[in-house]
Parts: structure tokens; sequence; C-alpha cells
């Protein structure tokens, strides 16, 4: 499969990863350093999501979201060290899981009330 030439429609986590493929002069192969990057970012995600759940233990959606987000961390982190390190494979895992996270975000009431004071709090004159 062949990358494309200029930047893909769509979502901001495709775009970042887009980003990433031009920094490396479009070589399709993520360099280790950058692969532990993206896999220290997830499991920052994960780590949120599992704070998010613990703040809210009775919330079966946002465990189910929260086990789906480790189950997708794991399979990527799998596929990528088995040799897929490029950015065909890692780019539609980001996607992947930066959607379970983001699904986990809105789950979340601890999260939902976070941004809705700091969008509040934003808007009010002073």
């Amino acid at each position: 499969m062949e990358l494309p030439k200029e930047t893909p429609s769509g979502n901001l986590h495709q775009q970042m990863m887009w980003d990433l493929y031009k920094l490396q002069n479009e070589e399709s192969r993520v360099k280790g350093d950058r692969v532990e990057i993206i896999f220290e970012a997830w499991k920052q995600l994960r780590g949120k999501c599992q704070r998010y759940w613990t703040d809210d233990i009775d919330n079966d959606k946002l465990f189910d979201a929260h086990e789906y987000l480790k189950a997708a961390i794991s399979r990527c982190r799998s596929m990528v060290m088995g040799g897929g390190n490029d950015v065909k494979t890692i780019a539609p895992c980001h996607v992947e899981i930066m959607k379970a996270f983001e699904e986990c975000k809105n789950l979340s009431s601890f999260a939902n009330k976070k941004s809705s004071s700091t969008s509040s709090s934003d808007a009010t004159p002073e």
C-alpha cells in the first residue's frame, strides 16, 4: 500500500500521524525513539482513563470504555513491536486509541465536570 502524497482529510489524530510522516522526510518507518514517545502518550491516556473510571467506579459503560482502550493499546503495541513500526500501521492504531480515550472521557462525569467548570470560568468576565 502506497502512502498518500498529500495531507488526508480527516480528524486531528490522523493529521498528527501525517505530520509525523512529514517530519520524517516522508520515511514510512517510525524510528524507535519516536515509537517510544507514541507508546508513552498511549500509556498516559490509559492512565487518565483509569483515573476517570476509579473516580466513577460504578459507571459500567466507563469500565467498558476503559477495558476497550487497554485492549486497543495492547493490540497496537504488539503489532508495532512485531515489525509494524510504520506510519500505515501506527496511524490507524493511534486514531483508534484516541477515539477510545475520547469515549472514556465523554463517559466520565469527573472529566465532564472539570471541563465544564473550566469553560464556565473562562466565560466569566473579571
